[in-house]
């Protein structure tokens, strides 16, 4: 099953920096097992970004794409932080020093140029609206890409003016605010509405590694726990987290499936879940079974 595959990567995802060995093997190998994004494209293919290189799986094998400063149709840089496939099926990767997208007639990358002469880090990305994208970058601030154009720009007034710098995770929830995260507790909400007001509030337990949209409201996947914010809200027990141990505790991502799953993803402690129409965390159980591509969901 894909799904399988898919978990299986997750949990490599979570364990990789405690280098335990549960990896997924096939005849063609990853770039590296220091695993930092995974998504899947519109043909089926499994991308995963890690620390040196990118990677394409078609179900039987990997294929590894590396920064070669000789070719322009490389990727930017070895380290790939991000991954994302746009409204329109195109795949982008952000990585250390730039962003590209994947040139799937020809095999090959192109790269687009920020309107700052310096190695930009992109560390999240997520579609605006049908014709933009929205960057969040380590340092630089925020940036939108004009998918008719592919000219990049910088986005100002998204958060105030003394923490514009990191946009480390971004989300645009159900109602349109935006949110964003950087390299502090602090979370900066800018609000839907005709003044753009920008709220923010402070995570209760500690920097924010990842948002998702959940049942009508914001879930703030934290290092040491899970908040939920929803109608001016904040709840620290909307999900009962009781499961992992508090004093070892580090949440990395979160995965919504199709069916309404929760899942979360941890360092060291393997990759958990929260059934659908549940409240409680739980550890997820699997099995590394083989699967055809072709046969998947």
């Amino acid at each position: 099953m894909m799904r399988r595959f898919l978990l299986t990567i997750i949990s490599v995802l979570c364990l990789s920096a405690f280098a335990q060995t549960q990896h997924f093997y096939t005849s063609d190998q990853l770039s590296s097992n220091q695993i930092t994004a995974i998504c899947q494209d519109r043909t089926g293919y499994i991308w995963v970004g890690t620390e040196y290189g990118l990677n394409k799986y078609d179900g039987y094998r990997f294929k590894n794409y590396l920064y070669d400063k000789n070719n322009p149709a490389s990727i930017n840089s070895n380290n790939v932080v991000s991954l994302f496939v746009d409204s329109k099926g195109t795949l982008w990767a952000g990585c250390g020093a730039g962003i590209c997208y994947y040139n799937s007639a020809n095999d090959e990358f192109e790269r687009l140029q920020f309107p700052i002469k310096r190695p930009v880090r992109v560390n999240d990305m997520l579609q605006e609206d049908e014709n933009h994208l929205l960057l969040g970058t380590a340092g630089y601030g925020l940036f939108r890409i004009a998918l008719n154009t592919l000219r990049i720009d910088s986005v100002h007034n998204y958060a105030n003016p003394d923490d514009n710098d990191y946009f480390s995770h971004i989300l645009i929830d159900e109602k349109g605010n935006f949110w964003k995260a950087g390299s502090t507790p602090v979370v900066s909400i800018r609000l839907n509405n005709s003044r753009h007001t920008i709220q923010t509030l402070e995570s209760p337990f500690g920097t924010v590694t990842d948002f998702i949209n959940y049942e009508g409201g914001v879930l703030m996947v934290c290092r040491k726990g899970l908040a939920y914010y929803r109608d001016g809200r904040l709840q620290t027990d909307f999900i009962d987290t009781s499961i992992l141990n508090s004093e070892n505790m580090q949440l990395r991502s979160a995965l919504l499936d199709t069916a309404g799953n929760l899942f979360i993803g941890t360092l060291g402690q393997g990759l958990c879940w929260v059934p659908k129409g549940t409240r409680r965390l739980l550890r997820y159980d699997y099995s590394n079974g083989s699967f055809d591509l072709n046969t998947s969901n």
